[in-house]
């Protein structure tokens, strides 16, 4: 199940490129592992895709989450 997602757009000069953040909640048992997804890529093209954290902390996966959401609206990126 997703339980946060947010899709960014930046577009300057040459560069046409998207960035998806999403964290994602599986049942394991009798606990709940949370795991935070990159995906990026010029738009409309494929797009890459790396586990940027993993873990069975809400908190940790929520910190992460927003610390790396932060970092790509400094850079310029915008909210798709």
């Amino acid at each position: 199940m997703i339980a946060r997602n947010i899709k960014l757009w930046f577009c300057r000069g040459t560069s046409d490129k998207t960035y998806e953040l999403l964290m994602s909640e599986q049942k394991e048992g009798g606990s709940t592992r949370f795991t935070v997804i990159a995906r990026w890529g010029r738009r409309g093209g494929k797009q890459s895709e790396q586990i940027k954290h993993s873990s069975y902390s809400r908190y940790s996966a929520d910190a992460i989450y927003e610390q790396i959401m932060s970092e790509k609206l400094q850079k310029g990126y915008s909210v798709l």
